[in-house]
């Protein structure tokens, strides 16, 4: 029960760089570790961000069956450039309106090239990157990262683009 999650924020950068593919399976791998792990409770404030030069879409999920049709039914908002800090901003006005009580953390699921704030936040935030994309010169010593080895693109989509 102590490490049960009741709260969680996960951001998705939706910049020029986002492909839908890798977003979804991020987001299957995210809500099965949630499950499997019985990480969640069964009604739970999951808020998922997509976010690139600013918030596009905040979606609230409180259940992992809503989680699975927000998954099914994902339209990526945005394709402008990278800001993370607009998203951490919202986050934090989340918190001063009383939606998030008990924060107790955030993924960002991102490229890693983008703004970053400039402090670290009152909360847990773990940046979650893939190593064919990630870029360690802009990222500050605050953030804590995952880097992901995952295929490039053009071994994941029929198009071949460029896209992480």
């Amino acid at each position: 029960e102590a490490c049960r999650l009741e709260e969680l924020a996960i951001v998705i950068d939706t910049s020029g760089s986002c492909v839908r593919d890798l977003t979804v399976r991020f987001l299957e791998e995210t809500r099965a570790i949630l499950a499997e792990e019985r990480l969640f409770f069964p009604h739970f404030n999951l808020h998922i961000l997509q976010c690139d030069a600013k918030v596009q879409r905040d979606d609230k999920i409180t259940s992992l069956r809503d989680f699975e049709r927000y998954i099914d039914t994902l339209e990526i908002a945005g394709g402008g450039g990278t800001d993370f800090c607009p998203a951490f901003e919202h986050i934090d006005q989340l918190i001063d309106r009383g939606e998030f009580r008990a924060l107790k953390g955030v993924l960002f699921f991102s490229d890693g090239r983008g703004i970053f704030p400039t402090s670290r936040p009152p909360y847990e935030t773990v940046f979650i990157f893939f190593r064919h994309r990630y870029d360690a010169i802009d990222v500050p010593e605050w953030v804590q990262m995952r880097v992901l080895d995952v295929p490039a693109p053009a071994m994941l989509s029929k198009d071949g683009g460029n896209e992480f």
